[in-house]
């Protein structure tokens, strides 16, 4: 499977020093939403096995189609860089040949329904969830009765269905999410270098 991650470049010297290299702390913006990236951890667990290492909490992001099937390859631009800046200055996207049971494939669109702790749903339940959110708070996913996030996080499978909704529908941005990086996937590399201080994502 071909895959391309960007990641800082403190990373990159690091899989390139230590041969491996992965996340091992949520950037700030992460930090926001860590029910949401814990349930995808959760869910790499059941689908393609527990983290090489213990010291592994939380996935390392990459593309595997951006928009159309005929344009698989993010372009390298502030919109497909890591979260956070980099003490550097600097982004290297890396394509990657991994092998296919090292990655879980999900729709990147939907994925932002955990991403607002929202649910998939539809009418009739759609209503009731509706009235559980004025009750419990809206958004405040949680602090919810853990049987009552169960049913959110039921409903946020559907983001690993990633078939297009149509034959002739290929608009779909697809993410990979793996455990780590090794430095023998590295296939090429691209750099951008941008004034410190300048992504606010």
């Amino acid at each position: 499977m071909v895959i391309w991650t960007t990641q800082q470049k403190e990373f990159y010297d690091e899989l390139m020093q230590n041969g491996v290299a992965f996340c091992r702390q949520l950037s700030e913006l992460g930090k926001n939403l860590e029910l949401a990236y814990h349930w995808m951890a959760v869910q790499m667990r059941k689908r393609i096995g527990d983290p090489p290492l213990p010291e592994i909490q939380y996935p390392v992001w990459a593309w595997y189609q951006y928009g159309s099937g005929k344009w698989r390859k993010p372009v390298l631009s502030q919109e497909t860089v890591s979260c956070g800046d980099s003490p550097s200055g600097v982004e290297v996207m890396m394509e990657l040949d991994i092998p296919d049971d090292q990655a879980l494939l999900s729709d990147f669109d939907l994925w932002h329904i955990p991403l607002n702790y929202s649910s998939y749903l539809v009418r009739p339940r759609w209503r009731r969830f509706k009235r559980m959110e004025k009750r419990f708070g809206y958004k405040d996913l949680p602090n919810y009765p853990p049987e009552l996030q169960n049913i959110y996080f039921r409903s946020w499978e559907k983001i690993f269905d990633i078939r297009p909704m149509h034959k002739s529908s290929y608009n779909k941005y697809i993410q990979a999410t793996l455990w780590w990086v090794k430095k023998e996937w590295v296939v090429s590399t691209e750099q951008m270098e941008y004034p410190k201080g300048e992504l606010n994502r």
